[in-house]
């Protein structure tokens, strides 16, 4: 039976052959999902449904279904803040790109997915062992100059302005050449699927279409700013309502939500910490005012020669990845461990701690499997 190779489980192997072993051959997965995959997957539901016409209230829905429930280790507070940030995101995205003139891209295809063969670049004959599997977002084509791209949505905690190494960083991506090819193979077999003429050029690049995420959080108001807060509910331009009293007890309640209080040094003085809510009218205050801080899409083209190249270094990678299989050794990647951010390794405590799971049965604590050995 053939595995699957994806971008991400070539991410995986090129940071650490044993990061790919728990992962893709073990199923490993964290019990908990991580806070920048949730955030991402929130995003990209919310998209899908504004772009296909949905609408604001049902994109929202779609983006914030797994917010509904606060799991038992979460901070109820971190996790309605973090929905606040995809709600007013979503918004800001929908007024600074679908507000004005017709966009300059027009979509062909949409969630393409793709399962295809790995072919020798050297004899074209395709491997038994692998096939080459994704999900494409979009597939667009520039109404004036009829270049196509593919459209990938992205989020991000780094900067994103002109000068920002993340779009240099982005012409080494694994994704951007993986998903190219896969839309090249599926232009030579026609263009049914993407909805474009066969006359068209080839698939030749991408259009990132990046958000970057908030660096702030809920901060507190000055003592003047909790008062006037208080007396008239406005706050960054929003109505809220306030009440000081529940149940006969002293107690700031915004929007039926308990505030965070700290009293002053005067009897009557007290300083307010934003709600949630009251945090996402900030957020998206901000994002009116600088929206290019946030949202940034950018054009990133690849040569056919650099295509040609990505074609011989993944068939290089498959057989490493295959033979290490066979053999059942993999090494690791030490300068990994220590890896902060997206890039932070879930495995290191089972690294670091020599713990015996690579039976297909064994689940390390925090941890859970998501398909037997070699079911992937």
């Amino acid at each position: 039976m053939s595995s699957h190779l994806s971008a991400s489980s070539i991410w995986s192997f090129k940071k650490c052959p044993t990061h790919y072993r728990l992962s893709y051959v073990e199923g490993l997965k964290e019990a908990r999902e991580p806070e920048p995959l949730r955030m991402g997957t929130a995003w990209h539901k919310g998209l899908e449904v504004l772009e296909n016409g949905g609408g604001m209230e049902a994109a929202v829905l779609a983006a914030c279904e797994i917010y509904t429930v606060v799991p038992e280790w979460a901070d109820p507070i971190a996790w309605a803040v973090e929905r606040e940030i995809i709600m007013n995101a979503l918004a800001g995205y929908d007024w600074y790109w679908n507000s004005g003139e017709e966009s300059e891209w027009e979509t062909l295809a949409v969630e393409l997915q793709f399962d295809l063969p790995l072919v020798n670049p050297e004899t074209g004959r395709a491997t038994p062992r692998f096939r080459r599997v994704g999900r494409i977002d979009h597939v667009v084509r520039n109404r004036l100059t009829r270049v196509i791209r593919i459209k990938e949505n992205k989020t991000t905690g780094s900067s994103i302005d002109s000068g920002s190494t993340y779009w240099d960083r982005l012409r080494m991506d694994t994704q951007s050449k993986f998903y190219i090819l896969a839309a090249r193979y599926l232009q030579c077999g026609g263009w049914v699927a993407i909805g474009a003429d066969e006359n068209e050029d080839s698939v030749s690049g991408l259009l990132h279409d990046v958000f970057h995420k908030p660096t702030i959080r809920p901060k507190k108001l000055t003592q003047a700013a909790s008062k006037g807060f208080v007396e008239d509910g406005m706050y960054m331009g929003r109505e809220f309502r306030v009440v000081t009293e529940v149940d006969g007890i002293s107690e700031i309640q915004v929007n039926g939500v308990t505030a965070e209080v700290e009293p002053g040094a005067k009897e009557g003085v007290f300083a307010i910490r934003e709600t949630p809510e009251m945090f996402g009218a900030r957020f998206l205050a901000d994002i009116l005012a600088e929206p290019e801080k946030f949202f940034a899409r950018r054009e990133v083209p690849f040569t056919d020669q650099e295509l040609a190249d990505f074609r011989h270094q993944i068939w290089s990678l498959q057989r490493t990845m295959a033979e290490m299989e066979k053999s059942g050794h993999w090494f690791q990647n030490e300068n990994q461990c220590e890896a902060v951010g997206t890039s932070a390794c879930p495995y290191r405590p089972i690294c670091y701690n020599n713990v015996a799971c690579f039976d297909g049965v064994t689940v390390p604590n925090g941890f859970k499997r998501i398909h037997t050995t070699g079911a992937k």
